[in-house]
């Protein structure tokens, strides 16, 4: 049973304003230290406690955001506050969790949830004042807050990509994680499509409302879609109106993408080596300077009128799918 006081504690940090809990892809060491001071104010005696996953080429490592394992942060390391409460010692992370938990619940949390798998991760509780890792080398505690001040602004500049696209992910993310409740076929489809399919390429595109807006208008029809409708049904002052898009009409462009690699495994079979098709598709699409770019055009919307010449006709495609 966790305490009360731990669970106030835990809600209060939630609803401070100079913490951010939209993302988990910057500053957990600046909200890690904030809660920790604001405990040790308070005479709880905190600590941190880090992980740290396996060395690689970059040193960083991958951690899910959601339980459906389909939205995932680079991490050098995550650390958190551990807050003694009742003579046991909680650790407060609400990026990841909805409440305290015990040390040992968080580092299952984020291992079990670890994007690479069978890796042992580096586990270390360390005096809650260290900033940059458990071992603090030629400590500055004022340049420390300098620091922390610096990246918990940052944290509210949905502005900065790389905060938006944090704030994107975990919103994603969550919603998965809902749908997964609600429709559990529906969220397993999406996991199968994979990270690296061209759906997850239109699902995982971060896009502000004005560039959507700005897209919807450059054609009329967006993957075959009205661009008009869309642009009516959109709320473009909501900074997360391209999630909307994406929640709304995610099953039709599952089921568009698909139809369209099946299209051009056709024509480029094997087999087929001589067929004209093929060596039309080949004129128009290929790019052999730039192999990740060979066939990346065949899959943009603005190769509507191309799928045409191969006998997809996207407008048709929707409207047959609203008609099922």
């Amino acid at each position: 049973m966790i305490p009360e006081a731990a669970n106030q504690l835990f809600e209060e940090f939630c609803r401070l304003p100079e913490l951010s809990w939209t993302h988990s892809n910057t500053g957990c060491e600046s909200r890690a230290d904030l809660m920790a001071e604001i405990a040790d104010g308070r005479g709880l005696k905190p600590q941190k406690i880090w992980i740290q996953g396996p060395p690689g080429p970059t040193g960083y490592f991958g951690i899910y955001l959601n339980n459906s394992k389909t939205e995932s942060a680079l991490c050098k390391y995550h650390v958190a506050p551990i807050i003694v409460f009742d003579g046991l010692g909680y650790v407060f992370d609400p990026g990841f969790f909805k409440g305290p938990v015990t040390q040992k619940q968080w580092v299952e949390r984020i291992a079990n949830y670890s994007v690479e798998k069978g890796h042992s991760y580096d586990v270390q509780v360390a005096d809650w004042l260290n900033f940059y890792g458990p071992v603090q080398m030629n400590y500055d505690r004022e340049k420390a807050l300098e620091k922390r001040k610096e990246l918990l602004e940052l944290s509210k500049d949905w502005s900065d990509h790389t905060v938006f696209h944090g704030v994107m992910a975990k919103a994603r993310g969550d919603w998965v994680d809902e749908l997964a409740e609600q429709d559990p076929e529906g969220a397993q489809a999406i996991q199968e499509a994979g990270s690296y399919s061209r759906f997850a390429n239109w699902f995982m595109r971060v896009q502000s409302a004005d560039d959507l807006k700005k897209e919807l208008s450059f054609k009329e029809t967006y993957f075959g879609i009205p661009s008009e409708e869309l642009i009516d049904s959109i709320d473009f002052n909501n900074p997360f109106a391209s999630l909307e898009l994406r929640k709304t009409h995610w099953r039709y462009f599952l089921k568009i993408f698909h139809t369209l690699q099946e299209i051009k495994e056709d024509i480029l079979c094997t087999e087929r080596t001589g067929d004209p098709d093929k060596m039309l598709f080949e004129s128009i699409f290929s790019d052999p300077e730039e192999e990740y770019q060979r066939y990346h055009k065949w899959f943009m919307r603005s190769s509507e009128r191309d799928w045409k010449r191969f006998g997809f006709d996207a407008q048709k495609f929707w409207a047959d799918y609203n008609s099922e």
